[in-house]
């Protein structure tokens, strides 16, 4: 999406958002217009969101392919664990495949 700000990135929309409840909504209606994977900017910070389900595999089971963080973000989703072995993203085959249809 296009920079609210030079400086301060998308802060500005992420804060709105927060601030009038429609935190999820504006990835909704960012992925609705820019695709499945975004990036976008807190100040200089770069960070990026998918709602791709082959990234998000790749992502979750494939950390070696990532470097080290000094933070790690919030690693749920609406109650669930989203990394680690008995994440609802991990696993293959079949149990991948009923979870993606979820």
């Amino acid at each position: 999406p296009p920079l609210d700000s030079i400086f301060g990135g998308h802060e500005p929309s992420v804060n709105k958002a927060k601030a009038d409840n429609r935190f999820l909504d504006l990835f909704v209606d960012w992925i609705g217009l820019y695709g499945n994977t975004i990036l976008f900017y807190i100040g200089a910070r770069p960070f990026i969101f998918t709602a791709d389900p082959d990234m998000l595999k790749v992502v979750s089971t494939d950390l070696s392919r990532f470097h080290k963080v000094s933070s790690l973000p919030n690693r749920s989703l609406f109650g669930h664990k989203i990394i680690g072995t008995d994440s609802i993203l991990s696993g293959g085959g079949l149990r991948w495949q009923s979870r993606e249809s979820v």
